[in-house]
């Protein structure tokens, strides 16, 4: 599968007698745009949870104001799977292509080396910019789109700084391209719980980072989160692209959330536990999230202690060691 190129609109020869030919000239150049352009938007596609629920909520509207029909999924190679991993992204591109077929979409792929720059090792990705640097990749098609679709990542109730977000992302907006932030009035366990019913999207399902291919690590915080919410609704069973043999009531009791916007999305998690009759995995995030605080002052230590010179060595050991004590 290879990257797909957006054409420029060329501009049209600079000749003809007088202003009659100029405005010919414009009247057709605006006839092409809006041939061009598609009324339906595209939605920038992952394979996550919160992509898959955006796609299947407006395939079937799901309490909502506004319907929204989307005719494209714009996967961009560099982001979560690597420039420099091209057998990990021919992977990856043929399973979300056979997924938008069944979908009834088009994909199109756009190769972007934004996290090969100085701004992914000066900036934090999450935290500042990933809602920009995603809607981008859109508005570098804004002359095919008048609408760019971008999933949230929170919900009202759980409302965060962060780098994609209900108030900023539609400013990024232009005059020809609108962004629209969907949809902040679900909670991601509720996400899963629509994703959760669709046996292609599980076939599919792709969240983490920081395995940089088609797979789930099954190993990370936003894996065990996602894994302790399909055997919450029953279906981590049905979802192949995780290890499930790693969850465990041990092993959700020692993960380690670093973060607010990390134990933000746990708690949903707990939610969603107690409001479904598990109140094994339940407890096992609440030992979890005390874990965490206790951790959270020697894990900064450690990671501090990585960056010094001459004592990064002792870094990764000592994080190595908190693994054990706590």
């Amino acid at each position: 599968m290879r990257p797909a190129h957006a054409e420029a609109t060329s501009r049209g020869p600079r000749h003809g007698n007088g202003r009659n030919a100029r405005a010919r000239t414009r009247a057709c150049r605006r006839c092409c745009r809006a041939v061009l352009r598609r009324a339906a938007p595209p939605r920038l596609f992952s394979g996550g949870v919160d992509a898959f629920f955006t796609v299947l909520r407006h395939q079937e509207p799901i309490q909502s104001w506004e319907h929204i029909h989307i005719d494209d999924l714009i996967f961009v190679w560099g982001f979560d799977v690597p420039l420099d991993k091209p057998d990990a992204f021919d992977r990856t591109g043929r399973a979300l292509q056979s997924a938008a077929k069944e979908l009834g979409k088009n994909l199109v792929v756009v190769a972007s080396n934004l996290k090969t720059t100085r701004l992914e090792r000066d900036a934090e990705w999450g935290a500042l910019w990933h809602g920009s640097g995603i809607v981008s990749t859109g508005l570098a098609l804004e002359k095919r789109y008048t609408q760019l679709v971008i999933a949230s990542t929170y919900s009202y109730v759980n409302l965060a700084p962060w780098g994609s977000h209900p108030l900023s992302d539609p400013l990024l907006s232009t005059l020809s391209t609108r962004v629209i932030h969907d949809d902040v009035s679900f909670s991601r366990a509720e996400k899963t719980e629509v994703v959760a019913r669709s046996d292609m999207a599980l076939r599919t399902l792709r969240v983490c980072w920081n395995a940089r291919s088609e797979r789930n690590c099954s190993y990370c915080n936003k894996c065990f989160r996602t894994m302790a919410t399909l055997e919450v609704l029953g279906a981590l069973e049905r979802c192949p692209q995780f290890d499930r043999k790693r969850l465990s009531l041990e092993a959700l009791s020692r993960l380690f959330s670093g973060d607010h916007n990390d134990r933000i999305l746990l708690l949903e998690v707990w939610d969603l536990a107690l409001r479904k009759g598990r109140s094994d995995i339940a407890e096992a995030i609440d030992r979890s999230l005390t874990r965490s605080r206790r951790m959270r002052k020697w894990v900064s230590l450690a990671m501090w202690l990585g960056r010094q010179p001459y004592v990064w060595r002792w870094g990764r050991p000592l994080l190595q060691r908190l693994r054990l004590v706590f």
